[in-house]
């Protein structure tokens, strides 16, 4: 898991093309070794401004064009000779988890909001860790009232490559190239889910299309009547009520994905002080709730429903998935 931290450093060591090193008190000449030094940062490369190069086996790296790359805002202040490198975000260790979250979905709209002419307004991440299990699930809305011409110019393949490099980079964020990757595409507002992939470790990345209502070639969107009729639903653990924020059905695995949003403040400390049999009772008995209404639209039984709880800000509190065949919370 990558951290970010707000470090002041004092650095001494400047370069000019004398290949003269000056220090703090003075200054001496010294042999500078080039050696075609490339710069990874989470495999990928970084293009710097100045070459990398080496002294008395020390290899020197370019501070402002590594620390951009990690992330950090890289200033020089020459009154004190200070380079001081400061991270967007400061975070508390203790909300560490909950933050990350937040600071993926910042980072995925900034990369992967446009494809070709379509923008994507929102990026929603949820994480669930059990034991050496990892599940990470993505939400991406489309506006189409905005976007319909062009999302009916993309193919599958176009849509399926930039969904597999959206699932990787998630790997990659999470530090988990074993976590496995759930998503879907839907419309802003409406419950219309267009498109739903599914990638477990280093297999393929599978993707089910169900917008033929806007694209040629493939099935309509299939609309569930629950999906309407729990918008806005309410759910209760002890005294704290959660209402239905979000609400998609993935055909690939036959289970529900269901995000409960808190209205209150403080919904985080006083979820702390619930009991672990209190969540697990509630959890279990909404998934059972959530599996019979699927039944008697579909006459069928779900695998799994995942439910996840936000506080008023969005930031997740905790996930869980209810193993319906088993009836346990895994």
């Amino acid at each position: 898991m990558r951290k970010f931290l707000s470090v002041p450093i004092a650095f001494a060591l400047s370069l000019v093309f004398s290949c003269t090193a000056l220090a703090s008190t003075g200054s001496k000449t010294v042999d500078l070794h080039y050696n075609n030094i490339k710069v990874m940062v989470n495999g990928k490369a970084v293009i710097t401004n100045s070459e990398p190069f080496v002294i008395n086996g020390v290899t020197y790296l370019p501070l402002r064009d590594v620390g951009s790359a990690l992330g950090f805002n890289v200033k020089w202040d020459p009154t004190s000779s200070t380079v001081n490198l400061t991270s967007p975000i400061l975070i508390d260790k203790s909300e560490e988890d909950q933050y990350l979250g937040s600071t993926i979905e910042n980072y995925l709209f900034s990369k992967y909001a446009m494809l070709n002419k379509v923008s994507f307004i929102k990026f929603v991440v949820n994480e669930r860790k059990e034991g050496s299990k990892h599940e990470i699930n993505v939400t991406i809305e489309l506006d189409l009232s905005k976007n319909n011409d062009a999302w009916k110019e993309l193919s599958d393949a176009q849509i399926e490559t930039w969904l597999g490099l959206i699932s990787d980079d998630l790997q990659v964020s999470f530090n988990n190239k074993d976590a496995i990757i759930r998503g879907n595409v839907s419309r802003e507002g409406n419950s219309d889910v267009l498109l739903d992939f599914y990638k477990e470790g280093e297999d393929s990345l599978k993707v089910s299309f169900y917008d033929g209502s806007f694209r040629d070639g493939v099935p309509a969107p299939k609309k569930l009547a629950m999906e309407t009729e729990y918008a806005s639903k309410i759910f209760k653990i002890s005294d704290l009520s959660f209402t239905v924020s979000a609400f998609n059905y993935y055909k690939n695995i036959n289970s529900v994905d269901v995000t409960l949003a808190s209205a209150k403040d403080g919904t985080s400390i006083d979820w702390s002080n619930l009991s672990n049999t209190d969540i697990t009772n509630s959890v279990k008995e909404m998934g059972r709730t959530i599996n019979n209404d699927y039944i008697f639209e579909t006459n069928t039984k779900l695998d799994k429903v995942y439910i996840h709880f936000r506080d008023k800000n969005s930031k997740l509190i905790e996930s869980h998935v209810y193993n319906v065949f088993l009836d346990k919370i895994e």
